[in-house]
């Protein structure tokens, strides 16, 4: 894991541009951004400048804390015809981009669990943290091996 990454995961605030990406559901559509003035070509995919702020939320045993995406939306104006069409709203951060150029990926900012607020200049995405850990014995954490006759 990157430093940046692990900086991210005590809720700091940085200035590095992100990679994201927005996807629905079933899969058909897809929003790839990056908080920077120009457009970025990455693994194929071309990342729009955009403008936004996403901060991560902090994480919970080794799991998704949730976070907060709001991304301006005059320089994103798809961005409301795909919320608008959109039943489930996915993000993903992919990377960040460094000072000089390169590109260090993140594969551990995912979010699936929120809400999605917005007015006229920018929507706002607000994800919460992975609500399995709220249950008396989480899967993710205990199974038959470490937690024997509760399972």
């Amino acid at each position: 894991m990157s430093t940046f990454a692990k900086l991210s995961q005590k809720n700091g605030s940085y200035s590095l541009p992100y990679l994201i990406h927005l996807y629905n559901s079933d899969g058909t559509s897809n929003l790839y951004a990056v908080n920077n003035t120009e457009d970025i070509t990455y693994n194929g995919v071309t990342y729009s400048a955009a403008a936004f702020d996403y901060t991560p939320s902090s994480f919970i045993d080794g799991m998704d804390g949730g976070g907060k995406l709001e991304i301006a939306v005059k320089e994103h104006e798809s961005l409301v015809d795909f919320v608008e069409t959109s039943e489930n709203i996915f993000l993903d951060v992919i990377g960040i981009l460094s000072e000089d150029g390169e590109i260090d990926e993140i594969s551990t900012f995912k979010h699936k669990y929120g809400t999605i607020s917005g007015d006229r200049t920018s929507i706002t995405f607000t994800y919460e943290k992975d609500d399995r850990l709220e249950m008396t014995f989480p899967a993710l954490i205990w199974n038959y091996q470490n937690n024997r006759g509760n399972s």
